[in-house]
């Protein structure tokens, strides 16, 4: 693990570094540990070893070059010279073959020293320039503070392990607390500090859209600027003003519980996949609120006590797992026209204060508990496409969302399906 400096307190900084290991020939080095990574080097024991071998390598030498007894006196000095002579040679060959060796691994001691001289150098620079752009996000200016954002941008494009922490930095950014330019009370001056804030805030919300939300998206491959899913997109709690998702891969790491939504909220054929989906206790206080053609997969999704100001579509949005809207506000016009609810649909305590909501050609599953809005009834339905269905599920009976009303003044035409789910079931 690298040593680093501390980060700002108000932002976890988290840092890895990688020793650099040069896989050499399988030889029995001795590794030693530094600062800077794994290096290696020769023991003194296997120096001695290959000190002692080319010695027996000489000595196997001379004894194999060494004349037989029965050789007369004359030649047997010559052949003992040349036996010494031959044994010298050889060892002062094994000797070379040593040396080039302590050569060849005192040259890549050197390249592994390099190369963990540049490897922190590298991690020192990638921390400094953290730590400044961190510290740029606290200053007075907002154009250094979207400089900041943007060199922050950088260091994870060129620094993989470092997108997580920069993602946290952006997410934690926008739940800082933040007043809109428009609010009462506010001079010429503040008001103008804040959109310029605004602004800041919206290049926060682009670049999450560019780097977290770009996942593979339908038939699309992910972006080449997605840096994973690996990531957490807390958001709880943040004020997000016109955020756009349209047509987007919502990170699965994505919480938006108690997110103020401010201006127009744009989720239209956004696909929210993973786990549970959490926009509980959101308040959304724009003119529009579109969640149209929207896919939820997997978990359950929740719009628990969410307050929805504007007018608010969820027309054609499909539930792959339970919704839950219990105790949810509607205020203004509401609709949910052929929306699916594969699972559970629960309304229970969900009040629609300007108008009745419109549920019509909503397709729910009949074998899952409901909760619909007062004056709606489900009743099984033959006449179900299996585009409507998102589900192959053969023993399933799914039927459709009609008003009470209509079941009670048609109840012929409802005769010959089962009994209607009414409101609470």
């Amino acid at each position: 693990m690298g040593r680093f400096g501390d980060a700002p307190a108000n932002v976890p900084l988290v840092i890895e570094g990688h020793g650099i290991v040069l896989d050499v020939a399988r030889k029995p080095w001795r590794r030693t540990r530094t600062a800077s990574g794994a290096g290696r080097t020769l023991s003194w024991w296997w120096v001695g070893f290959y000190a002692l071998a080319a010695v027996a390598v000489g000595a196997a030498v001379t004894w194999w070059a060494w004349p037989p007894v029965l050789t007369s006196p004359t030649d047997l000095a010559t052949a003992e010279v040349e036996a010494i002579r031959t044994g010298l040679a050889a060892t002062g060959g094994a000797g070379a073959v040593f040396t080039l060796l302590l050569a060849v691994r005192r040259q890549r001691a050197t390249e592994e020293m390099d190369a963990a001289t540049r490897h922190d150098a590298e991690q020192r620079r990638m921390t400094e320039l953290y730590t400044v752009a961190v510290e740029q996000l606290g200053h007075a200016a907002a154009a250094v503070r979207l400089g900041a954002l943007y060199a922050l941008q950088r260091l994870g494009q060129g620094f993989p392990e470092q997108r997580r922490p920069i993602v946290n930095v952006w997410c934690a950014y926008l739940r800082m607390p933040f007043l809109e330019p428009d609010a009462d009370g506010l001079d010429t001056g503040e008001a103008a500090a804040l959109r310029q804030e605004l602004e800041v805030r919206l290049t926060a919300q682009r670049l999450l859209r560019e780097h977290a939300h770009s996942g593979p998206y339908e038939d699309k491959p992910a972006s080449r600027r997605y840096w994973g899913d690996e990531l957490d997109i807390d958001l709880t709690g943040a004020t997000l003003h016109d955020l756009d998702l349209r047509e987007c891969r919502v990170h699965p790491g994505t919480s938006f519980e108690k997110a103020r939504f401010t201006g127009d909220s744009w989720f239209n054929h956004a696909s929210f996949e993973g786990g549970e989906t959490t926009f509980t206790r959101a308040s959304f206080t724009g003119r529009h609120t579109w969640f149209e053609g929207a896919t939820f997969k997997g978990g359950a999704t929740s719009f628990h006590d969410a307050t929805f100001d504007g007018a608010t579509s969820f027309f054609g949005t499909t539930f792959t797992g339970a919704a839950f809207f219990a105790d949810a506000t509607f205020t203004r016009e509401t609709w949910f026209d052929g929306a699916t609810f594969v699972s559970t649909a629960w309304f229970s305590g969900a009040t629609f204060d300007d108008s009745r909501p419109s549920f019509a050609g909503v397709v729910a599953s009949c074998g899952e508990e409901h909760a619909w809005p007062e004056g709606w009834v489900l009743v099984p339905s033959s006449d179900v496409e299996a585009s409507e269905r998102e589900s192959s599920d053969i023993d399933v009976t799914w039927g459709r969302l009609v008003l009470a009303e209509d079941v009670e003044t048609n109840s012929e035409k409802f005769a010959g399906d089962a009994t209607a789910e009414s409101a609470g079931h």
